[in-house]
């Protein structure tokens, strides 16, 4: 019988139809994590990961066993489960995820952490010596939150993506404004399905057109906006001008972006599941990683309110490049924040100092 074949190995497949539980017992002896076999046979079948629990006993037809083989295949060669289920979880949502379109992982959570930390003015724990953490000023808990709920935030986030930074930071208040930017045409794609999935009702055509870049697709409801382009050639006055969209213009209180960062050398040292699945574009930071960087950083100043928060994921190792970059544009209050592995991963300022 053929098998499934897998790094030069022949792998036995079962004939026929089979139990959910017997395709569990295949994934768990071809060393996939269980949990990540009850969360693909959930994809496959559209049930909760609980249901597949209970149905165990369960027999399946032989087109669900098939595409679970398949799937445990492609687990086995190194391919991530959200590409399989084309989905990421991330902060508070689950967030859809294209083909071509850059996979978030969870140290990029980190970075929404901070923002909701610094924007209640809470202290966060610097990762530096000589930089001080930002101090909380003489106000209760109570009062931080009512006011950063209450406030109408301008939140740009460059090279969106997924969207997930800026969709997740809507938490931060009701009264959020969103701008999204992206120059990739998977990745505004992506977040434009993930706008709509997470029930944001998108104005206007329903079929735009990818093509340019030129476009905005705007839901004023919602206060989510999108925009082609790249980093802040994205951003023209004209697109801007009516005081329709006056709330989706600089200044904006908060700007985030996880940017391209590996250095160029270093692209192909990267593990299986990055280099292989995520567009190099969302990679490539140039010959020392900082190339996106820079840009962002030069621009800021002019798209920020004076006060507004700054915030960039970067490499590990690139922590005390970031900073000089952050000072060099003129923020301050610079800390650099480590992310769940203990790394240097997310440093944020504020332009001319904390407001």
């Amino acid at each position: 019988m053929i098998g499934l074949a897998l790094s030069g190995e022949i792998l036995p497949a079962a004939a026929g139809a089979a139990s959910l539980g017997a395709l569990l017992s295949e994934a768990r002896a071809l060393g996939i994590e269980p949990r990540h076999a009850r969360r693909f046979l959930a994809s496959v079948l559209n049930v909760s990961e609980i249901e597949v629990l209970r149905r165990t006993d369960e027999e399946v037809d032989v087109e669900v066993c098939s595409v679970a083989r398949r799937g445990w295949a492609r687990l086995c060669a190194g391919e991530p489960l959200s590409r399989l289920v084309l989905r990421r979880d991330f902060y508070r949502d689950s967030f859809v995820l294209h083909a071509g379109c850059f996979d978030p992982r969870p140290d990029s959570e980190t970075l929404v952490e901070v923002v909701q930390a610094r924007c209640e003015f809470e202290p966060v724990e610097s990762s530096q010596a000589g930089l001080a953490p930002m101090t909380s000023p003489p106000v209760s808990v109570e009062a931080r939150c009512a006011n950063r709920a209450n406030k109408e935030w301008r939140v740009l986030d460059l090279g969106c993506g997924t969207g997930c930074l800026g969709l997740s930071l809507r938490h931060l208040s009701e009264h959020a404004w969103i701008s999204l930017v992206d120059n990739d045409v998977a990745a505004l794609s992506c977040a434009r399905a993930n706008i709509e999935a997470l029930g944001i009702e998108a104005l206007g055509s329903t079929s735009l057109d990818f093509k340019s870049l030129g476009f905005k697709s705007f839901d004023l409801k919602n206060r989510v906006a999108l925009f082609g382009g790249s980093w802040w050639e994205a951003w023209h006055v004209q697109w801007c001008s009516s005081s329709r969209l006056e709330q989706f213009s600089a200044p904006f209180d908060i700007i985030v972006s996880n940017p391209p960062y590996v250095r160029r050398g270093e692209l192909n040292t990267l593990p299986l599941a990055v280099r292989a699945h995520d567009p190099r574009g969302a990679l490539d930071g140039g010959e020392d990683g900082l190339d996106a960087l820079r840009v962002i950083l030069a621009g800021a100043p002019r798209h920020q309110r004076w006060g507004g928060l700054l915030a960039v994921e970067h490499g590990h190792d690139q922590g005390a490049s970031v900073r000089r970059l952050f000072v060099q544009n003129g923020y301050e209050s610079i800390i650099t924040t480590r992310d769940l592995s203990g790394h240097e991963r997310v440093t944020s300022g504020f332009l001319g100092g904390t407001p």
